[in-house]
């Protein structure tokens, strides 16, 4: 199986750490904003007989202005993770063991009333199409006052439309106040995604999750909304998780990455030393499949076969059927997560020697 097309990119260097932004909490010395420990969630269907387990023991942390990009190929279990977050599962899906805590609060613990005031206030979310995100049957105008008018972000009506406007500006969208009146069907993918965007940030979140924001978009596009993204990441001190397929992407924004294979996360580091030192044999796959600057002809390294049924994961590793360097203890025995160093952690029997 091929892995899909990538945004060209060399090795990222390290991004310079944001400011603290005036008017947000402050965190408790040594809390994370985001903290993901040991999460598991699975879907019952068909009468409960058949368990899909879209995420099987993920871990990990977020600080205020840090980005982690989360990649990995469809079925990995990346959006499903983006949805727990936010306590937005399908349903017969099911948190069966783990927690996520924001500012050392679990959200896990919190009433659907709790929650629906945090999400869209303090957590929001960039979701993949937004020719489905946003109703036909309401302007941009009605979407966009719906998040500020549920929180209490204005009081009046000249402060609702000075902020959307605001908002729209601050998105890159021309004649704002006319956009304001015009439906969704009125404008471009590469304009509805900016919407979306400007509706994502408009009561000014601590927690961004974008989940494939570009996949829609032509190339051109693509590039236009990354560096929209990251200015606003910059200037408002955003805590952001990009989810998406694409290495260039995580390169582009990411101060570290996970890499996550049949709802785990078999790789960790910071995005440097994923390009420079990969130890987990799909992650190497991954970055051999995408295409390189200046290369022409030829074909794409790919992946053989094709994810594993998460209802059905096969004994060991679950890579292993596809993996080129597994031997006999990766069919038979899951392989712990093994630590390259303090922040950089690999699940394969093999990860110190490959």
């Amino acid at each position: 199986m091929s892995a899909p097309p990538s945004t060209t990119t060399t090795r990222p260097e390290a991004r310079p750490a944001a400011a603290p932004r005036p008017g947000r909490r402050e965190a408790a010395a040594g809390v994370p904003l985001l903290d993901i420990a040991d999460l598991k969630v699975h879907i019952h269907t068909q009468g409960g007989e058949r368990i899909v387990k879209p995420i099987e023991g993920v871990s990990f942390t977020l600080n205020r202005g840090e980005v982690v990009g989360i990649v990995g190929e469809s079925g990995s279990g990346k959006s499903m993770t983006a949805l727990a977050i936010m306590r937005l599962l399908p349903p017969g899906a099911r948190y069966v063991s783990g927690d996520i805590r924001l500012d050392g609060d679990s959200l896990l613990a919190k009433s659907d009333g709790e929650i629906r005031a945090i999400r869209g206030r303090r957590i929001s979310m960039i979701l993949q199409d937004p020719m489905v995100s946003l109703d036909p049957l309401f302007t941009v105008g009605d979407q966009l006052a719906e998040a500020l008018r549920i929180h209490g972000v204005v009081r009046t009506r000249a402060e609702m439309r000075e902020r959307m406007v605001e908002l729209l500006r601050a998105v890159g969208i021309p004649s704002p106040e006319e956009r304001l009146r015009q439906y969704p069907h009125e404008m471009s993918g590469g304009m509805l995604q900016r919407i979306v965007g400007a509706i994502a940030i408009s009561c000014d979140p601590e927690l961004l999750i974008a989940d494939e924001p570009t996949t829609a978009l032509d190339m051109t596009v693509q590039a236009q909304f990354l560096e929209l993204l990251e200015g606003l990441q910059e200037r408002q001190n955003l805590a952001l998780v990009i989810i998406t397929h694409d290495f260039g992407v995580a390169a582009r924004l990411a101060d570290k990455v996970l890499v996550m294979y049949a709802g785990r996360v078999v790789e960790r580091a910071p995005v440097a030393e994923i390009f420079d030192n990969p130890r987990h044999p799909y992650t190497r796959a991954l970055l051999g499949a995408r295409p390189r600057a200046g290369s022409t002809g030829g074909k794409l390294q790919s992946i053989e076969g094709s994810p594993p049924d998460a209802a059905n994961l096969p004994p060991g590793c679950p890579f292993a059927p596809r993996c080129p360097a597994a031997q006999a203890r990766c069919q038979a025995e899951d392989p712990p997560a093994v630590v390259i160093n303090a922040e950089h952690v690999a699940r394969c029997w093999y990860a110190e020697t490959l």
